[in-house]
């Protein structure tokens, strides 16, 4: 029930890559617009905004949106996804990640990595396999 709730701020929390931020702000500002309401677009410090409902809206990668999910299933729900320009997205709402290595490595292959790990997009190093 929306009631008293009608103008209260909407807030937009962005977990991406920050190069896409004007995205991201871009979305934040057209929603508030179609929905007459002032919105907000932080950069998420943890996912426990999400789980904390501290946020109205997440951008956010497939992996913490499953992990998410498996804990409590009401507690989120995916409304959009993006189609990416590009021939190898083939005009499909589909996700890659590209595991590059220095031209100088040894590893050629997954197995090569295993039991290594490297930097993410995320704030922590994970391990690679």
């Amino acid at each position: 029930m929306l009631g008293q709730l009608d103008n209260r701020e909407l807030v937009f929390a962005t977990y991406l890559a920050p190069c896409l931020q004007p995205v991201y702000e871009f979305v934040a500002t057209r929603v508030g617009e179609k929905l007459h309401r002032p919105t907000r677009l932080i950069v998420g410090e943890s996912f426990g905004q999400v789980r904390n409902a501290e946020v109205d809206f997440a951008f956010l990668c497939g992996l913490p949106y499953v992990r998410l999910r498996r804990e409590n299933p009401a507690a989120v729900e995916a409304i959009a996804a993006p189609i990416v320009q590009g021939e190898r997205y083939d005009r499909r709402p589909v996700y890659f990640s590209d595991v590059i290595v220095p031209a100088n490595s040894p590893a050629a292959a997954f197995g090569d990595l295993r039991r290594r790990s490297g930097p993410t997009t995320s704030r922590t190093r994970t391990p690679a396999i």
